[in-house]
């Protein structure tokens, strides 16, 4: 069964649930519904939905279009398990350097802080 979790920092800040309950309400559903699909369907669900991130390993993005905005929460699988690690608005074609770098920094502290617990 896969599950979805949200990455959390050795603080106990949750990142992508702070950036989602940020949203309005009708943008916090839309996210729950592409959400939704991915915990059923996982990376398979596939485009419009997700893509894999060339280049960044194991990183995939789920895309939440909603009022011409353009809503991104990035996420890794570990065994069938999907970690969210970063989410943000994007505002540009290609997803900013800073915003790749912050979810690849998360990924790794996950799945070190999980080995080494």
């Amino acid at each position: 069964m896969r599950e979805i979790i949200f990455y959390e920092t050795g603080a106990g800040n949750i990142p992508v649930a702070v950036y989602i309950k940020g949203l309005n309400v009708k943008a916090q559903a839309k996210v729950a519904r592409a959400l939704d699909l991915l915990e059923e369907y996982g990376p398979a669900v596939g485009a419009p939905h997700v893509k894999h991130l060339a280049g960044t390993g194991s990183l995939y993005e789920l895309r939440v279009p909603f009022g011409g905005q353009a809503h991104r929460i990035l996420f890794f699988l570990d065994g069938a398990d999907i970690v969210l690690v970063h989410g943000f608005t994007k505002k540009a074609d290609k997803i900013p350097k800073r915003e790749l770098e912050t979810a690849i920094s998360r990924m790794k502290d996950y799945l070190q802080r999980r080995r080494s617990g």
